[in-house]
């Protein structure tokens, strides 16, 4: 997120005046900027995540709901080994990583107990059920 030369932001220092820093290595967890900057670092690597497969796979549609650190995204999970090695790239631009722990991949049609072979080769778990998320908004 801040390469070589660090990343130059402004901060209002009162009465209208506004001091440039230079941000060299991150910030401390709590500081009131982290949230904002781990935002904008996530966003761009959805963005070109999207745009990679899009690239890889054209006509495929790809959803993604996003709220701080957890993302919603509806794929094709029978195309998961393209999509998560360009999802875990995309990630890395920006110094995220993707805990496969903590993801959940869901197939809507599928029984409980049966696990989709591409799902369980990227070590996700698979959770099952209906998605009761956003109303109708997700099926």
């Amino acid at each position: 997120l801040w390469g070589e030369e660090g990343t130059p932001i402004h901060l209002a220092a009162g009465a209208g005046e506004w001091q440039r820093i230079t941000i060299m290595d991150g910030l401390f967890q709590g500081h009131a900027l982290s949230s904002l900057l781990f935002c904008l670092g996530l966003r761009r690597a959805l963005r070109r995540f999207t745009e990679a497969y899009a690239e890889a796979e054209p006509g495929e549609i790809v959803i993604l709901l996003a709220y701080i650190d957890d993302v919603l995204a509806k794929l094709n999970p029978l195309k998961a080994n393209i999509w998560l090695p360009l999802l875990r790239a995309a990630l890395g631009t920006a110094n995220l990583r993707l805990h496969a722990v903590k993801t959940k991949v869901m197939i809507p049609e599928m029984e409980a107990g049966v696990v989709h072979p591409t799902i369980a080769e990227c070590g996700i778990p698979q959770v099952y059920g209906h998605l009761e998320l956003l109303g109708n908004v997700v099926d």
